[in-house]
């Protein structure tokens, strides 16, 4: 790993700042600190570099940050709002990582190091808070039923939604198993206990696709390097696999009789009842969307639960932009097809994939600015000009 220097400070720091209880504003901060510094970096170190300013994933940032003031334009010669400023993100991260290739690529793994430390920084903060909270903020006593919704989501300081915690410890334990398993730049000894750590964490903090994601991670990961091979390996993996197995059946036995999956049920109606009333509302105006404000009102006196928002980022898209809403699968086709060769990347595009079909994480800052950032790093950081 690049070992540390004070010039890198900015671009190190905003990961860890990105996943900690901070106000969002310290995050826009953080990454504005980051840019500039990669692109000092940049211009100091590849001022003989190609650039590589018409890219894919730069023509699409640019439709994302204009995709209001287009539609709203061909739709009823709407002029505001004219960009939708959360998305400024998609337009300003690859326009400055498309000439920092060679930096992105001798950082990588100091900033997926920055970003585990962060998360763990959270947990460890949330453990405080706890003890905290019940010996002095509250006559209650600890339970578990209360750890995510009530007392950690609800009242931690500049606590984020549950959904962006799942997500970013799935991400996390992927970036431990691929440096520990393929890219070996970490020892097994130290990533797999830690990640097991955000594991368990994650099944009292995170969103339930992202438990079910990181339970595929693991399975996959080590299935593939301790069942695949000599019988010894075979044994090995059986043990591990009943290990695994037993672990959720308790955990799961637990949450069950604890309440934690009283509400699973109604997540899965919420989110059928509004994906039937968006997929409804996209055939009325197929062509060029409702357009943000007219779509979530739209959707809104639709639904008869009070749950906001089409919980699906594909319908949300289509229902908003039409066929313009075609960009985030040309989106994921483009960080897919680039990601062949690298194995976290793969990996991330494939969780942020599935995560889509149940969540808005394209619409929040909080979301963005991680998408844009991770995808921007791994889609410049491994880019060779000769290929072109």
């Amino acid at each position: 790993m690049e070992e540390f220097r004070p010039k890198y400070f900015f671009v190190l720091m905003f990961p860890a700042v990105l996943v900690l209880p901070f106000p969002p504003i310290v995050s826009i901060i953080a990454l504005i600190l980051a840019l500039f510094n990669i692109s000092i970096l940049a211009y100091a170190g590849e001022k003989k570099a190609k650039k590589n300013l018409l890219n894919p994933l730069l023509l699409i940032g640019i439709l994302v940050f204009l995709l209001d003031g287009i539609t709203g334009i061909l739709r009823d010669f709407s002029f505001e709002p004219f960009v939708r400023e959360s998305r400024l993100s998609f337009l300003v991260i690859p326009l400055i990582f498309s000439n920092a290739y060679k930096t992105l690529k001798r950082l990588r793994l100091a900033i997926m190091t920055s970003f585990v430390i962060g998360l763990v920084g959270y947990i460890l903060f949330s453990y405080g808070y706890l003890i905290y909270f019940y010996n002095y903020l509250t006559n209650r006593s600890f339970a578990i039923n209360h750890y995510l919704k009530y007392d950690l989501t609800t009242n931690l300081p500049n606590a984020y939604h549950h959904t962006y915690l799942g997500l970013y410890l799935s991400f996390a334990i992927l970036i431990l198993l691929y440096y520990a398993y393929y890219d070996k730049k970490i020892s097994v000894k130290i990533a797999l206990p830690l990640a097991f750590f955000l594991f368990v964490n994650q099944i009292f903090m995170g969103s339930k696709i992202t438990i079910v994601m990181s339970v595929l991670l693991f399975v996959f990961v080590l299935g593939h390097h301790h069942i695949i091979g000599t019988r010894k390996a075979i044994l090995k993996g059986g043990i591990l696999l009943m290990a695994l197995t037993a672990l959720a059946i308790f955990f799961t036995s637990s949450l069950k009789k604890q309440g934690l999956l009283s509400t699973m049920d109604n997540s899965i109606n919420f989110r059928v009842e509004a994906w039937q009333c968006a997929t409804r509302l996209i055939g009325e105006n197929a062509v060029l969307g409702w357009g943000r404000k007219n779509g979530a009102n739209a959707l809104d006196n639709c639904v008869a639960t009070e749950m906001k928002g089409t919980h699906n980022q594909y319908l949300e898209e289509f229902l908003y932009y039409g066929i313009f809403g075609l960009w985030i699968l040309f989106f994921f086709v483009i960080i897919w097809r680039k990601s062949s060769s690298d194995s976290l990347f793969r990996g991330l595009v494939a969780i942020l994939f599935i995560l889509t079909f149940s969540e808005n994480i394209f619409s929040l800052q909080r979301g963005i600015i991680f998408i844009a950032f991770f995808t921007s790093l791994f889609y410049f950081g491994h880019f060779d000009p000769s290929e072109r």
